[in-house]
């Protein structure tokens, strides 16, 4: 079970038709609402329908608060997006894929125990094609804000 640091990505890989490959490796990959919401309607219709199709699973995570007191994540110099994604991540023992070069975001996860695979390491265990991981890996910092 996954989600997804970086959108963009997700939306790549929707693109390039792998999510129903990895659907059908019975892979789970989640998108939590509440990260779709500042993003343009472009990408918001790439998730709803990647979520129509079956290829991804919307999550609702509750208890954001308490995990930011449990954490004391108040005053965090990170975002309340990343935040949540965290919370979702440990509240259903969910990995979070992210890009390697994001270290403080990976420090963080380490820190509260929160499963990481990075996007390399996604490509070669999950996609598991080599043509595809080349594609993707050289092409994943033109996409990725």
């Amino acid at each position: 079970m996954f989600i997804f640091y970086d959108i963009e990505y997700l939306c790549l890989l929707s693109d390039v038709r792998q999510l129903s490959l990895i659907r059908d490796d019975g892979y789970k990959i989640f998108v939590p609402h509440l990260q779709v919401q500042g993003y343009s309607s472009d990408i918001k219709g790439k998730i709803r329908n990647c979520e129509e199709s079956k290829l991804i699973e919307m999550l609702d995570c509750y208890g954001f608060d308490d995990f930011l007191h449990e954490h004391d994540l108040i005053n965090s110099v990170f975002g309340k997006g990343f935040l949540f994604l965290l919370h979702c991540c440990k509240a259903n023992d969910i990995a979070l894929v992210i890009d390697n070069t994001r270290l403080s975001q990976i420090a963080l996860c380490n820190k509260l125990k929160i499963k990481i695979i990075s996007i390399e390491m996604f490509n070669r265990e999950v996609i598991r094609n080599e043509q595809y991981y080349n594609f993707l890996m050289a092409n994943k910092d033109r996409i990725m804000i």
